[in-house]
């Protein structure tokens, strides 16, 4: 449900972090946005701290939008669209690892002449819409191993007050996660926090399987699954409303010997909505979900079904014909992960026969998204498709140049949304925490959709474009259901 990242850098450890979203495996095989109009993205690495980022579209008027990153740890993405390795790039089914122990403090200090001389990492973020300018910009400080800070702010002048801004402080302990938030909308208030049933990995001994030292001393026996529980509760001071969720998941881990699977239900009580969805990874390239949502007043429900299929380059005949002569026990070098994908396709369907499809996939320095919508109820839909092409000296496409653009430390935090993975660097780049729309009104009555701090909301008056297969720890953004 995560992206695991294992990055060391001065004898540090960045390889785990924690993902919030219980429900990342379905929302990544069924909330995918289908493209509209031709969009062009181009994105450079000038420097190892330093990105650009530009975007052209065509949706019936000309716009785009001019973005920059900056990094006080160097990164180190692929610098060409060809190397870039596309599970990295595209969201889809993940498994779940092992709960790591976090780092200790004292990890991180550097010492040169008696004198500390190192430094907490930050990472800034920008970024222009054109023609209405809007402006978006993003603060990232690692404050300790286990903690960070974020700041978030849009300004548009559609929004209340010309803008909002968005802090919140993210706490990662291993066994439970917590984290804190503000924002000027509407003077909002919210916790969040999500507990690891098992054992902590701050006290226990991490082991594959079960085993008996030459001492004596017993091993940890091997976990198959982890059974996760969280809530949030959030309070509006100036529209005097709240919000209430809890969830529960059970997700397998990679010593289950079957197939990989995640089972999630959320509550909201105060909207009476349940949601329940499975996904499962049923080969090597196929994955399955589904996802159904029951309102206890209205009594409305909606069921959802959708898979993803990754598609790999096919033998050359140049070379079969030469493995079959090679001798027995002759072992063939082991590909890269994605050496020989070309693509993936994702589809998904609901009970009102809404169909959407999407092609993601590289052609030589290309890289680029093709995608359709269906109402078989409204034959007037038109399709849509999205381009995204690459120089050489380029970054990661989806991470530079994502229309909602977040960035995160690849190390021990919490990740809001569906995070788009950077290669070999140290942070994550992904769909900005929503702020406008964090703080809509609870009051309103059953037969109306009310969002209740939802962080994968689009921002207000910005465009919402939609990122290794494993994960490592979760955290504690539990999704507000629509009723």
């Amino acid at each position: 449900m995560s992206f695991f990242l294992e990055i060391p850098q001065d004898g540090r450890d960045f390889s785990r972090f924690l993902h919030c979203m219980t429900r990342a495996a379905a929302q990544a095989l069924l909330d995918f946005e289908t493209p509209r109009g031709l969009r062009l993205k181009v994105s450079s690495l000038s420097a190892p701290n330093f990105a650009t980022s530009y975007t052209l579209g065509s949706v019936g008027v000309v716009d785009g939008s001019l973005s920059f990153l900056y990094s006080s740890l160097a990164l180190s993405t692929p610098s060409k669209s060809s190397e870039i390795n596309l599970h990295h790039v595209i969201l889809g089914y993940r498994q779940l690892r092992e709960l790591r122990r976090p780092d200790e403090p004292w990890w991180w200090e550097q010492w040169q002449g008696g004198k500390r001389i190192d430094r907490k990492d930050t990472l800034l973020y920008g970024r222009l819409f054109l023609p209405n300018s809007t402006l978006e910009a993003l603060y990232l400080r690692r404050l300790t191993p286990t903690r960070q800070l974020r700041i978030s702010c849009v300004s548009d002048s559609t929004l209340n007050n010309g803008g909002t801004i968005l802090a919140l402080l993210q706490n990662d302990y291993g066994k439970y996660s917590t984290e804190y938030l503000y924002s000027t909308d509407s003077a909002l208030l919210g916790v969040r926090g999500l507990y690891n049933f098992g054992p902590d990995p701050r006290t226990s001994p991490s082991a594959s399987a079960s085993a008996v030292t030459s001492e004596g001393s017993v091993l940890a026996e091997p976990q198959y699954g982890r059974f996760s529980a969280g809530a949030e509760l959030y309070y509006g001071v100036l529209n005097k409303s709240g919000g209430v969720s809890t969830a529960i998941r059970f997700a397998t881990l990679p010593q289950h010997t079957g197939f990989p699977y995640t089972m999630t239900l959320t509550l909201n009580p105060l909207m009476g909505n349940l949601s329940s969805t499975f996904a499962v990874k049923a080969g090597p390239q196929l994955s399955l979900c589904s996802r159904f949502d029951f309102n206890v007043y209205s009594y409305e429900s909606d069921l959802q079904l959708g898979l993803e299929l990754w598609r790999l380059r096919s033998k050359s005949l140049e070379t079969a014909w030469a493995e079959k002569l090679l001798r027995e026990g002759w072992k063939k070098r082991k590909a890269r992960a994605d050496e020989d994908v070309i693509g993936i396709l994702k589809a998904r369907v609901d009970q009102n026969w809404k169909i959407g499809l999407l092609w993601e996939g590289r052609i030589k320095e290309l890289l680029f998204s093709a995608g359709a919508g269906f109402d078989l109820k409204r034959r007037d839909k038109v399709l849509g498709a999205r381009i995204e092409t690459r120089g050489d000296k380029i970054s990661n496409p989806r991470v530079l140049q994502s229309s909602q653009s977040e960035a995160k430390f690849a190390s021990p935090m919490i990740l809001l949304g569906n995070d788009i993975l950077v290669p070999g660097a140290s942070f994550y780049l992904l769909r900005p925490v929503p702020l406008s729309c964090i703080a809509t009104s609870i009051a309103s009555p059953a037969n109306k959709t009310v969002t209740v701090a939802s962080p994968n909301d689009p921002i207000q008056g910005v465009r919402n474009d939609d990122d290794s297969n494993t994960a490592d720890g979760d955290s504690c953004n539990l999704p507000s259901v629509k009723p």
